[in-house]
């Protein structure tokens, strides 16, 4: 996290959350880094089981994968949207409410679990933005103009 110069009262605040390391201060801003206090690394993707224990996904931009030892709930740090999904041994997973509105799935048994975030419109969308631009560009290409003769009878 970044609190910009000036931000005091925001800087403050952030000191005092237990949650946060104080990384250091610049003229860009002061910066804190996000710990866990059970010492588990901090990740996007994450199972928490009945008893827990949490075990860390590998993420990457957009998809992620890892083994889970036991049934727990998968929680993903980012807002609840349609467009994620998951798997356990390519079974799909049943979504499940999370009070901080994150993405989350119910995980019923141990196995390899996956998740992905799959926005085919946006991608269907860049590619048309593409193609007319390249379309555009195609179309700014001089050409060299023709020069007629006059033909006299």
């Amino acid at each position: 996290m970044v609190a910009e110069p000036g931000a005091d009262t925001v800087a403050d605040s952030l000191a005092q959350a237990p949650d946060l390391t104080l990384l250091g201060s610049s003229d860009r801003g002061t910066s804190w880094r996000v710990n866990r206090t059970e010492g588990v690394p901090v990740s996007r993707a994450w199972v928490e089981t009945d008893e827990g224990d949490v075990t860390v996904l590998d993420m990457g931009r957009s998809a992620g994968r890892g083994d889970v030892t036991a049934a727990g709930t998968l929680v993903v740090a980012a807002a609840e949207d349609a467009a994620w999904t998951a798997t356990l041994d390519g079974v799909a997973l049943e979504r499940v409410e999370d009070p901080l509105g994150r993405v989350a799935f119910a995980v019923p048994a141990d196995g390899r679990v996956a998740v992905a975030f799959d926005d085919t419109s946006h991608r269907l969308w860049w590619w048309l933005g593409a193609a007319a631009l390249a379309w555009a560009a195609l179309g700014a290409i001089p050409l060299r103009t023709r020069t007629f003769k006059e033909v006299r009878v």
